[in-house]
């Protein structure tokens, strides 16, 4: 037995077992309001990626000429009313991306679980059943190849080719890309463990920030494509089986005896 058979073992997901599949999954609401929310989310993350260049071009008019100078000595020289309406306008985009990432990752969980439980029924037999596509996410490290890994299997099943969709493999590396981005961005700026700081370091922060809201952006986009396209496949996968591959419903119970 292998790694990923024992895992499928002890989340009962392996599929290998006489366990039917169940009936088919609807995936039409999680797939309209994905779409609802990737959108949002594209929209705030761009937002956002202008409120920390705003922001970046703030604190570099504080350093002047001076890019080495002391943040607090520096930021005397900057309008107080500016830079407050630049801090309050990244505060705001953070508060909108945390709202709408929350929203996303449940819709997106109930999404991907029943894409894989519709996976069995078109004969997917990986190791990372259903199970895993809520599982995945929460194991540290684990999370960071176990969903894509899941998501893309499942996807196989709806290719007569048996081709995983590139387009999961994509949206995933935009993904990990914008969060390293936002990490480093973080550890360069004030969250950092440097205690020197110049203007010039909390104003590159900034920008790169920006840059990282702009690929969180680009995730966005591609997350929307990726759960229309493979919704949409899997729906013709499915309406494409043979008759006798939809599970039997249960026996109708025989009629009571007359009196």
């Amino acid at each position: 037995m292998s790694v990923d058979d024992e895992r499928g073992a002890a989340w009962n997901v392996s599929g290998s077992g006489t366990r039917p599949p169940g009936p088919v999954q609807d995936l039409s609401m999680p797939k309209t309001v994905l779409t609802v929310l990737f959108a949002l989310t594209a929209v705030v993350t761009a937002a956002s990626a202008g409120a920390y260049a705003n922001r970046a071009s703030v604190v570099s008019d504080a350093a002047g000429t001076s890019p080495e100078a002391d943040p607090l000595a520096s930021m005397v020289a900057v309008d107080a009313d500016r830079l407050t309406r630049a801090d309050d306008l990244v505060g705001l985009g953070l508060w909108g991306y945390t709202v709408a990432a929350l929203a996303l990752a449940v819709f997106f969980i109930i999404w991907q679980y029943r894409h894989a439980q519709n996976a069995r029924l078109l004969g997917s037999r990986s190791a990372l059943g259903p199970g895993w596509a809520i599982g995945g996410w929460f194991i540290p490290l684990a999370n960071l190849v176990l969903p894509v890994r899941q998501l893309w299997t499942a996807s196989r099943s709806s290719n007569p080719g048996g081709r995983g969709a590139g387009i999961v493999v994509a949206w995933w590396a935009a993904f990990v890309a914008a969060i390293l981005i936002d990490r480093t961005a973080a550890q360069l700026g004030v969250d950092g463990p440097r205690d020197d700081l110049t203007v010039g370091d909390l104003a590159n922060a900034d920008w790169l920030a920006a840059g990282g809201e702009v690929v969180f952006t680009a995730a966005a986009v591609l997350g929307l494509i990726m759960v229309r396209r493979l919704t949409d496949a899997q729906g013709a996968a499915l309406a494409g089986r043979p008759r006798d591959a939809v599970p039997p419903g249960p026996p109708v119970p025989p009629p009571p005896p007359a009196a």
